[in-house]
């Protein structure tokens, strides 16, 4: 090999300012190392999850893609300087770290070097070239896969300051409820469930995304928003989770100069605080960093109600959003999964104590015990059939035996919830 370990990142350091004018510079088996070295660390870094996965923050991509971008990703890294590859190896979260702007280049530097070579009339793809055998003495791999490192709840644990600078703070505040959905919970309880259950799902949209719908909302005179009738009731949760993050730590902060200088807002303080918020996010950072501006804040109120009402919807609207399995599954269901009824609509599976197995479903008008899983029978038009009594179709799938219309006629229901007449014994 024409260059070592040492010369090739001595060379790193000197392609850091121009890697094109530095690398037309050298000679060609100078040139033949360069890249194979290159090529020895990217693959290094691109087998490792734990890099994928910050790739993937950084680069805003799915890290179950294709390695394309990820391999501009793991060059651009290379060309950071061994320091930064060794550091990332063992923490990725290092990477955050980096001097980068709105986001990681992502460099076709490899192809340049290829390009070269060939110019020179070299093929770095030729078998015959001498390999890197040099070992790569880095710590074991995180053992989650890269989108789960990606996703939260894990992001925010694995990687802290790259989520931070990439402002893909993750929520840490549990939405409280509108007055609306307090007044609709007490009636019934399986209206928190459903609420629960939606948000649950939900993550807030991220920072840059909600201070641009706050300036699109333009307070004190809405209009209409297109990522809230694009997206609906998911767009609107997000919005409003993101929103209470913000609220809250205001709050906090007024609440702690407060401690010490004595009462900062006196009449509608909840209003006030959600106005800042309203005016976008210079004035809101300004008041976190001096909270007395939240006293002289000239803030139209109005905006939390305003979100309140953002969350609002039909029920027919909140149910479409949430999981659902048939009833007829309950039995292999765990406490709190969501299952539909057709005869009852839809319901949570419950369990008679915290110990206790699921046992019965809750539904909006009560509660139904789950009944036991019963043998399915291969359809036939001369095997009889009594109601309730469970089937499977070969064209039309499983389903239940609801009625008896007629002598040597059943009526069933499928599992795509349409109801047949089918032939049965006479």
């Amino acid at each position: 090999m024409a260059i070592g370990r040492e010369r090739f990142w001595s060379l790193v350091e000197q392609t850091r300012v121009d890697l094109r004018a530095t690398a037309l510079a050298m000679p060609t088996d100078e040139l033949i190392g360069y890249a194979r070295w290159q090529q020895h660390f990217v693959v290094g870094l691109l087998d490792r999850r734990s890099i994928k996965a910050a790739g993937a923050l950084c680069l805003q991509g799915s890290p179950e893609h294709d390695d394309g971008p990820f391999g501009a990703f793991a060059e651009w890294l290379v060309q950071q300087g061994e320091a930064v590859v060794e550091a990332a190896a063992r923490d990725p979260d290092t990477i955050a770290e980096c001097a980068w702007g709105t986001a990681p280049a992502r460099g076709d530097d490899g192809r340049f070097l290829y390009e070269l070579a060939a110019s020179r009339g070299v093929d770095l793809t030729d078998p015959s070239i001498e390999p890197i055998l040099d070992s790569l003495d880095w710590p074991e791999d995180r053992p989650e896969s890269a989108a789960e490192l990606a996703s939260p709840p894990l992001v925010y644990r694995v990687f802290p300051r790259l989520a931070a600078r990439l402002e893909m703070e993750f929520l840490r505040t549990t939405m409280p409820r509108a007055a609306w959905q307090r007044e609709a919970q007490e009636r019934n309880r399986w209206w928190g469930l459903a609420w629960d259950a939606l948000e649950s799902n939900e993550l807030a949209c991220e920072i840059p995304r909600f201070w641009r719908l706050v300036e699109m909302i333009g307070w004190p005179k809405p209009r209409e928003i297109a990522p809230f009738e694009t997206y609906g009731m998911p767009e609107r949760v997000r919005f409003a989770l993101r929103y209470h993050e913000r609220f809250a730590m205001l709050e906090r902060a007024v609440a702690a100069r407060e401690s010490t200088h004595g009462p900062l807002v006196t009449r509608d303080r909840d209003e006030r605080i959600a106005g800042v918020i309203a005016c976008g996010r210079t004035p809101y950072e300004a008041a976190l960093a001096n909270p007395e501006l939240v006293r002289t804040s000239r803030a139209e109120l109005g905006f939390g109600r305003f979100v309140d009402e953002l969350r609002r919807a039909p029920k027919d609207m909140l149910l479409a959003l949430l999981p659902t399995h048939l009833s007829e599954r309950a039995h292999e269901l765990a406490v709190g999964e969501i299952v539909i009824d057709y005869d009852r609509g839809w319901g949570f599976v419950a369990a008679s104590s915290p110990s206790a197995p699921p046992d019965h479903v809750v539904y909006f008008d009560g509660a139904v015990p789950i009944k036991p899983p019963m043998a399915r029978k291969p359809y036939s038009a001369k095997q009889a059939f009594a109601v309730g009594d469970l089937l499977a179709h070969p064209k039309f799938g499983d389903g239940e035996v609801i009625a008896k219309p007629t002598l040597g006629k059943i009526l069933v229901r499928f599992a795509d919830g349409e109801e047949r007449v089918l032939v049965g014994p006479r």
